[in-house]
């Protein structure tokens, strides 16, 4: 693990782009599932019992937790190339998506690189991270969160308009249970009515 994190140092940029891969498995591996599946289908720590006899979770969340810090500090870099910086924006977004705990760090990489690009980067190419910023950015968007309001921000900043903002702002729990509230009122509303006709067409025949 230590040789393919030094890769991100490696003069050859294909070498850099699988590592900035193998280090996005690994923090994904080596953290916390907030959900994980009873099947254990997806490596994380809480698949490691406490008293295991080899493997030392705690252990293994730190190092994750270091090679996230050097996925940061790789992407943050002015020197950094512009398929190297997608694919690392990109594995950052899945990392967050699927851990929350990533997703503030996540966010602040995503404003920096934003107010900060690096200076080697051409106009077309500026363009271009922009664009994967705000897409990126809008996957995050969607998550309910504490950082909604700073990505709501974020995407105004690289032109998302108002109104795509709100159509795709997360609901939050209380409105979503207002509205699961209100779509069963809907439903024992239209059931009375339904039983009502019901019952006026069986009268019919009395009549």
């Amino acid at each position: 693990k230590g040789f393919i994190l030094e890769a991100l140092d490696a003069e050859n940029e294909g070498i850099r782009t699988h590592a900035i891969k193998f280090i996005e498995v690994l923090v994904l591996c080596q953290s916390l599932h907030p959900n994980p599946p009873e099947d254990g289908s997806e490596v994380c720590i809480n698949l490691i019992p406490s008293d295991h006899a080899t493997l030392d979770a705690s252990s293994l969340k730190a190092e994750g937790g270091v090679a996230f810090q050097s996925l940061v500090n790789f992407t943050t870099t002015q020197t950094i190339t512009p398929m190297n910086l997608m694919t690392s924006i990109g594995s950052l977004t899945n990392v967050a998506k699927q851990r929350p705990n990533y997703l503030g760090p996540v966010v602040q990489v995503f404003e920096s690189l934003h107010a900060n690009l690096p200076p080697t980067l051409s106009k077309s190419q500026v363009s271009s991270v922009r664009k994967q910023l705000k897409l990126h950015a809008t996957t995050l968007f969607k998550i309910a969160s504490p950082f909604t309001a700073r990505l709501a921000g974020l995407l105004s900043d690289l032109g998302a308009t108002s109104s795509e903002i709100e159509r795709i702002r997360p609901k939050t729990t209380k409105e979503s249970t207002k509205r699961s509230s209100e779509d069963g009122d809907a439903e024992k509303q239209r059931s009375k009515k339904e039983k009502s006709t019901d019952c006026d067409s069986a009268l019919i025949p009395l009549l």
